[in-house]
């Protein structure tokens, strides 16, 4: 292979890619529609000047609507003007103007909408100033420096009435290098979808320079700020450009060159679609010219928008494109000249095996250009980032990649052609052209002696695999399942080399692989330690569950869900190993067994919470179509009514639940069976309330709101409950009211439910007397807590209002008028501060240690994977009021680092 790379490097021809790479990169630089166009039809010039003859352009929706594998298509955008002049200023700017789309397409973010007359002067607010409750209507919010300009913020900022955002988040990390660098803001959105698309709301936001960030929150921080807003960004219904050329080889089955276009930096990713057109013309070239077989298998490259438009590409032809594709590599961020740039490889991940993987061995093993950019990290076990992520096994299509880490550079202007050096560009399409053109020319007659290389390696993982069981000290049938599965992952690996044709040398190293797996095996069977068997309540749980993909592609933006009901994923689903769990289901393994190869993949062991995380997420998926997931263990309505019945809750009870619906497993019929079933064992003479807390906060305790959790209390929205998916719920059953507390408001239903919330006023403490935790006590109430533990006690609020103790503070609020119009609401006794129940687990907190040896009755019974627990509250008042005469510092924490804890103990 050395030999060939130095013809390949002869043949790439550098200063006219390094040519091509500047005119492709100044024609994406608007990065507008109409761009994507010319950087298209550009792309395609050069496809036919190279000597392509299959060349297409295929033309996508950008109609914000059109979805392929859960990824939504772009709303179509174009701008021309983009500014922001600031007009007012206690300090003053030498450069009104800090933001210029007409100086600096990266000036104005992607997706931004007109200003409806055009311009219009506004006020600009920091982040801070933002969460502190300054009046956000009509302005734009400049983010703190370490603040993503994302989903979090710009939906926090617009349902807050802000315009947009100002951003320098992606000029730090070069401010010092770089001090003039803007940074270019790809996924603005208020959603996980990396476009702006049907039904997002207009905003207006601008990227600056770290030093104008720092000059404009100084500013705004010590008095007001007013700038002149200029914008006519349009986004409509239009059309995306994908790019395609087909090289036929002897066989119809394609290898695919993926290269993404449509972000306009150097490196990011102008280089991987010069290069891979590169590659081709050389490999072509070095055919012709004898110096390489005649392709075995026909060469596709695909050029269209990362992810979405590889997506699009993936329906276009097929779908699963494993009968149509034996693998691919994705050219993105190549190394190029980025300074302090490292060449990391990443193997396509198991999910669709790849003999090219093995070839990608032998081949960063042989290779001898080693000094000009060393292999950093070789990640054999691949993974799913980006535009790997076709090697899902829905989709099928493995895919190599070759990126340049560890940059200093990264989605920010200082990305110029300045940065490119043309003898590691050079050198870099080379080394992947030398290893594509290993793959692509493989035939019958190099087959055995391939396979043969290819079998010593998977001797040689067994062998590490092997190592790694005894040194993690794994029992024998942990560590035999582990080895067994890396056997099966070579095996696969081997049995793709029938894509070139049948060999017996095939099936030979495949034996020799489990002739040695056998011997390992017996190894490990004399050696492992006796341990005990994994144990853990989520883990155990996991093997009861089966799951099966129902749609091809990774769930990403869940754009089947109404905006309300979308949810984040684990690991973003594709930067992660949730998306191993995804790729390795089958409907025949056990979503434990899913589980234990993601670990084995990954090298690590999942904690139990992480565990949960994603079962919690399989379960979502599961319920909302994305998944079919099968559950052994189910809880129904009338398993949480026994549950409730034999914790002690009867027929006539006031109760007030705290809950977790994570807590169980699997409940047929969610939230809604759970309201049922507390309603059920209750009667129509009972009570059920539930705490419908918000976070309306603009200062607590003398101290500035900085949770980003802030919004002003409107009662008429629902997704502002902090406090879980049941009371979330429960809120919009009929029937049920609420008390108008801002901080603290209850829900409730029954006979006695006006009873307990009418009398509490929204200015009134939020756990006083008027409050619904008296009124338990009054009605000889009952607390029942639903899988949560005792932490959510707020009934210990209510004693600390009783008691009168010294860190209960006032707080000042925000509420939403019918309107839409804001007040501020003054409430005294607010509950400022750290507790150490808020910790506890299981009783073993301070208060509830003592409560319980005090004489504080407390029910218990289990379901499913959770417990329930019951407390009357006559005895919790008595016990609890005991032990706070006797100790008015229980509730605090002992951790000497708790400033708050430790201001108020007395």
């Amino acid at each position: 292979m050395n030999e060939l790379f130095a013809k390949f490097l002869n043949c790439v021809d550098r200063n006219r890619i390094y040519n091509e790479v500047e005119n492709l990169w100044r024609k994406e630089f608007p990065q507008t529609s109409r761009a994507y166009l010319a950087a298209a039809e550009y792309t395609l010039e050069l496809l036919r000047e190279a000597g392509m003859e299959n060349v297409e352009m295929i033309s996508f929706p950008a109609d914000g609507k059109t979805v392929y594998q859960d990824k939504c298509m772009p709303l179509a955008w174009d701008a021309t003007i983009g500014k922001l002049t600031i007009r007012k200023s206690p300090r003053p700017f030498a450069e009104p103007v800090i933001a210029d789309y007409q100086r600096h397409p990266f000036h104005l973010v992607k997706g931004s909408a007109a200003i409806p007359e055009g311009k219009r002067l506004v006020k600009i607010i920091t982040e801070t100033q933002l969460f502190a409750g300054e009046d956000a209507d009509g302005a734009l919010v400049v983010c703190a420096p370490s603040t993503v300009p994302g989903a979090a913020i710009l939906k926090t900022a617009l349902d807050l009435g802000a315009i947009g955002l100002i951003s320098d988040y992606y000029a730090q990390a070069c401010r010092v290098q770089a001090p003039e660098a803007i940074g270019w803001v790809n996924a603005g959105t208020e959603g996980a979808n990396w476009h702006v698309i049907e039904g997002d709301r207009p905003f207006v936001c601008f990227s600056i320079t770290a030093g104008a960030g720092d000059q404009l929150r100084q500013a705004a921080e010590v008095g007001e700020v007013t700038a002149l807003v200029e914008c006519d960004g349009r986004r409509y219904q239009g059309s995306i450009p994908g790019v395609t050329a087909l090289i036929p080889g002897r066989q119809k089955k394609e290898f695919w060159l993926m290269a993404h276009l449509y972000e306009p930096l150097s490196d990011d990713n102008s280089t991987g679609v010069v290069a891979a057109i590169e590659m081709v013309r050389c490999i072509k070239e070095l055919i012709a010219k004898g110096d390489l077989p005649e392709l075995e298998f026909s060469l596709r490259l695909v050029f269209g928008a990362e992810m979405y438009g590889f997506a699009a590409f993936a329906e276009h032809f097929g779908g699963n494109l494993s009968e149509r594709t034996i693998g691919a590599v994705n050219l993105d961020s190549l190394m190029a000249g980025n300074p302090n740039q490292r060449l990391h490889v990443y193997a396509a991940a198991p999910g669709t095996p790849f003999f090219g993987n093995a070839l990608l061995e032998i081949f960063l093993d042989q290779w001898k250009d080693k000094n000009a950019f060393p292999v950093a990290k070789f990640a054999e076990s691949g993974w799913y980032d980006d535009d790997t992520l076709l090697t899902d096994r829905t989709v099928g299509l493995p895919t190599v990649w070759f990126i340049g880490r560890e940059k200093m550079f990264w989605h920010n202007s200082a990305l110029t052609m300045q940065l490119i050096d043309r003898r590691i560009f050079a050198r870099i399409c080379a080394t992947i052209g030398t290893w594509i053109a290993s793959v692509v020319t493989l035939n019958k007659a190099s087959l055995a002696q391939i396979v043969r290389q290819a079998g010593a390696y998977g001797l040689s993982h067994l062998a590490i695999e092997y190592r790694n069981i005894l040194q993690k000290g794994l029992s024998a049938d942990e560590g035999s399942e582990q080895l067994l599965y890396r056997l099966q992952r070579d095996c696969e690996r081997l049995e793709d080399f029938r894509e070139v044709g049948s060999d017996p040398e095939i099936e030979r190293q495949i034996e020799l692989l489990q002739a040695a797996t056998q011997g390992y095996l017996a190894q490990i069977k004399e050696q492992a330690p006796v341990t005990e068997e994994r144990k853990g309540k989520w883990f155990d749980y996991s093997a009861t569950v089966l799951a099966s993909r129902v749609e091809r592609g990774f769930p990403h933006d869940q754009t089947r869900l109404p905006r309300c009901q979308r949810r984040s994923l684990p690991d973003g689903v594709i930067y992660g190993p949730f998306s191993r769990v995804l790729s390795n289901m089958d409907g025949q393994k056990t979503l434990q067994r899913v589980i234990r190869e993601a670990e084995w993949e990954e090298g690590t062991v999942f904690s139990e919470t992480k565990i949960k995380e994603y079962l919690g997420a399989v379960m979502f998926l599961g319920k909302h179509g994305f998944l079919k997931v099968e559950y052994n263990q189910k809880i129904t309505h009338a398993d949480i009514l026994s549950a409730l019945q034999n914790v002690g809750v009867r027929s006539g009870d006031c109760l007030f639940v705290h809950s977790s619906a994570s807590a169980f497993g699997w409940i047929e019929g969610g939230e809604t069976a759970v309201i049922e079933a507390f309603l059920d064992a209750i009667g129509s003479t009972g009570t059920l309330l539930m705490p419908t807390f918000t976070s309306p906060f603009n200062s607590f305790e003398g101290t500035l709101n900085k949770g980003r959790r802030y919004r002003p209390f409107d009662p008429e929205d629902p997704s502002q409950v902090r406090v879980g998916s049941i009371p979330r719920t429960f809120l919009q059953m009929p029937g049920v009211i609420r008390s108008r507390h801002p901080s603290h408001p209850v829900a409730g239903i029954g006979s006695l439910a006006a009873a307990c919330l009418e009398a509490q006023q929204e200015n009134d403490p939020p756990t006083g007397e008027t409050s619904s935790f008296a009124k338990l006590v009054e009605y000889k109430g009952r607390l029942v807590y639903f899988g949560c533990g005792l932490a959510p006690s707020t009934f210990l609020h209510y004693l600390e209002t009783v008691a009168d103790l010294p860190y209960l503070k006032d707080s000042v609020c925000r509420v939403k008028n019918k309107d839409g119009s804001l007040r501020t609401v003054y409430i005294p006794k607010n509950l400022p501060g750290d507790r150490d129940f808020y910790r506890d687990v299981d009783g073993n907190s301070k208060f509830f240690k003592k409560a319980l040896a005090s004489g504080l009755k407390m029910n218990e019974s289990t379901l499913g994977c959770g417990k329930i627990r019951l407390l009357e509250a006559e005895n919790f008042y008595a016990v609890g009021m005991k032990l706070l005469s006797q100790d008015p510092n229980i509730l605090l924490c002992d951790n000497e680092e708790c400033l708050f804890c430790r201001k108020y103990k007395q």
